[in-house]
């Protein structure tokens, strides 16, 4: 890793936000992930399948969203004869938008930062749909302000 510029403040674009010391990902003002500096072994830009674990993620949307359709026998029943509605039917209804939501983040492809560190791989992923060459202007940003090393493993404009 090079040096940092004089201008060291951090920079954020698409939920991904760099400094000096560490790289996030910050969702609604959350920090999702965390690296920090010394554990970065390798930083690559990619575009994929956005999920670090797809097919176990899938499943798992599948299984709460099943979950969650059980009471609906149940509901359509009380509807159609009456009587008293449990509210943990109820509550379960709850997981099966959450269950959908996970097997359709499962497949999304977008842009993120592949990292490998001293305790493994992390993933760091765009948020939103931003275009290759916002992307790499970032990239070049992260990599001249704070002196990181980022491979492309992706079309921008600096390596198409």
């Amino acid at each position: 890793m090079e040096s940092v510029s004089a201008d060291a403040s951090p920079i954020e674009f698409a939920g991904i936000r760099c400094s000096a010391e560490q790289l996030l990902e910050i969702d609604s003002g959350r920090v999702m992930v965390l690296v920090s500096r010394p554990d970065i072994l390798r930083i690559a830009a990619c575009h994929g399948l956005q999920a670090l674990h797809p097919i176990i993620q899938f499943v798992a949307g599948v299984i709460v969203t099943a979950i969650g359709l059980i009471p609906v026998p149940y509901i359509i029943g009380w509807i159609h004869h009456g009587g008293t509605l449990i509210l943990g039917s109820k509550l379960l209804l709850v997981l099966a938008p959450i269950g959908l939501w996970l097997i359709a983040e499962s497949f999304a492809r977008g842009y993120f930062l592949r990292i490998e560190t001293t305790k493994g791989s992390k993933r760091l992923a765009f948020h939103g749909k931003p275009r290759a060459h916002d992307v790499e202007m970032f990239l070049q940003s992260v990599e001249n302000r704070f002196g990181y090393k980022i491979e492309r493993e992706i079309a921008t404009r600096r390596n198409a």
